[in-house]
């Protein structure tokens, strides 16, 4: 990714990402949508991801890039009450 522009490398627990879109006309007009998420192993109870995603200047390059950090993950849990499935 350094011959494109130097991006920071990612910090420790991150992953560094770049998205290549192609050229199209107009593209002043278009929006990209990023959607974070975690791959995890859970209980049938609600899950939800929240944090921070942060808009950072590549000085001298004219690009933005983004860092997300403050990842929490939390539950809500449910009183299910008890049942047996047969």
């Amino acid at each position: 990714m350094s011959e494109i522009a130097p991006y920071p490398i990612a910090e420790e627990g991150q992953i560094r990402h770049a998205i290549f879109l192609p050229a199209a006309e107009n593209e002043d007009n278009l929006k990209v949508e990023l959607s974070m998420g975690k791959t995890m192993k859970v209980d049938c109870n609600r899950h939800m991801m929240g944090g921070t995603l942060e808009s950072r200047d590549l000085k001298g390059w004219g690009y933005n890039y983004f860092v997300l950090t403050d990842v929490k993950t939390t539950g809500i849990n449910h009183d299910w009450p008890a049942r047996t499935i047969r």
